[in-house]
Formats: C-alpha cells, structure tokens, sequence
C-alpha cells in the first residue's frame, strides 16, 4: 500500500474512534490538492533533514482535509489553499504561516476556443467549468468574474480545481477555471490570464498539535524548505 493509502486508511479509522494518540516520529500531514507535488517532494526533504520521522502524506481538497480534522483524523499539520478554509478549525489552530500564492486563469481547448482575448469571449456555445464557491478555487473564480463584470454561465460546478482541469483536457468542456500551477503541458489547450489581483489566493500552513513533529515542520517550512519546489510548480513566495 501507498503512503497515501495508508493515510488514507488511518483517517478513515479515526472518523470512527475519534483522535487517537500518534506516535512521535510519525507526522500526519494534509495537504489541498494544488499543493500536491510540493507536498510530495517536502516530505522527503524533511525526512532527510529529520531523520527517524515519518511523514504521512494525505491530499485533498481543502474543505475535505478541514472536514476530516473536524471529525477526529489525528492531523498534525494542515496545508489548505486559502485562509478562509482555516476558518471551521478555530482554536484547533496551534500555529500557522502563508507561504504561497497562486492566481486563477482560463483554460481553454483550441479547437473549441481556439483564441481568448477578454472573459467576454468566454460566452454562448462555450462549455465552461469551474469550482464551486464553496472551496478556494471557486472563491477566487468568482472574485476574478465579478471584477471584470462580465456574466459568465457556468455549465458546471466542480468540487476541486484538478476536476476542472479533468474536464477541460478530456474534452467534456471547452473552458474551465483553475489555479495558474495547474495549468497543463498539453498542445491542445490554451490559457488566458484575467490580470489583476481579484483571482489571487495565499496558500496556508497550519499545525494542529504542540508536538515536536509539527513544531518542526513548521521550522522546515519557515526556513525556506518548500520555496524551491514552489518557485518551480509556479507558485509566488509570500
């Protein structure tokens, strides 16, 4: 089994039993699907950096980790894709630190949409995808919509910025919104950058526990142990 289907399996136990005691050189670390690759090469940097502690890696969308944390998973640290998404942890919220900030753009399939030049192109007879308001994807599309003032239908909402790309790049959709680090290597699909801040969020990290493990974590993160693989997926430094 995967580290993350290992994870995956102890979260779904302790939704069951409630927070169970961990053990010290295991660190449960969750992580918003746009932060997954960055995430994935962290938790080898600082198990290298830490020797003798585990990292287990959990990726998801960022209401889903908040809700997973709400319900007992035994999460030490938590990466969400804006601070709002923090907001239901309250007081469960040892520590926390921006570290990132991504931007929304459109994508667009060049056969359908072949050039976009303003939101305004985005119009009838387009497919358009985007997250629901309700995750951080979906909170910025909707900023960077109202900003321009442009009415935009959306065909469909979608739970994570990854499903958005998923429809677009299938060809079930001709446009879709999603985060700029998204955007794939793929000949056949174009991307649009709306400009301004309105599409801006700041990706968050938070420790849920006093534990050495996530103290450390937090020291790693603070010392500039992500900004490497942030710079590279296209992230900004905060």
């Amino acid at each position: 089994m995967t580290r993350i289907g290992r994870v995956l399996a102890l979260l779904g136990v302790s939704l069951l039993v409630g927070c169970a005691d961990t053990d010290d050189d295991q660190l449960f670390v969750s992580a918003a699907s746009s932060l997954t690759e960055v995430f994935a090469a962290a938790e080898v940097d600082f198990e290298r950096a830490r020797p003798g502690t585990e990292v287990e890696l959990n990726v998801g969308g960022s209401g889903t980790l908040v809700n997973q944390v709400l319900q007992g998973a035994p999460v030490g640290v938590i990466a969400v894709a804006d601070e709002i998404s923090l907001t239901p942890l309250g007081d469960v919220i040892v520590d926390s630190e921006p570290i990132a900030s991504n931007r929304i753009v459109v994508v667009h399939r060049l056969e359908a949409l072949p050039r976009i030049d303003s939101l305004g192109d985005v119009g009838d007879g387009v497919i358009v995808v985007a997250c629901d308001p309700s995750v951080p994807c979906g909170r910025s599309t909707q900023r960077v919509v109202e900003a321009v003032g442009v009415p935009i239908e959306i065909d469909s909402l979608e739970s994570s910025v990854r499903a958005v790309l998923r429809r677009v790049v299938s060809g079930e959709a001709d446009a879709g919104f999603v985060y700029r680090t998204d955007v794939p290597d793929d000949p056949a699909v174009g991307v649009f950058e709306p400009g301004g801040s309105a599409g801006e969020s700041t990706a968050v990290v938070a420790t849920l526990d006093a534990g050495d493990g996530a103290r450390s974590f937090l020291e790693f993160l603070r010392s500039g142990g992500l900004d490497r693989e942030l710079l590279r997926r296209g992230f900004e430094l905060v």
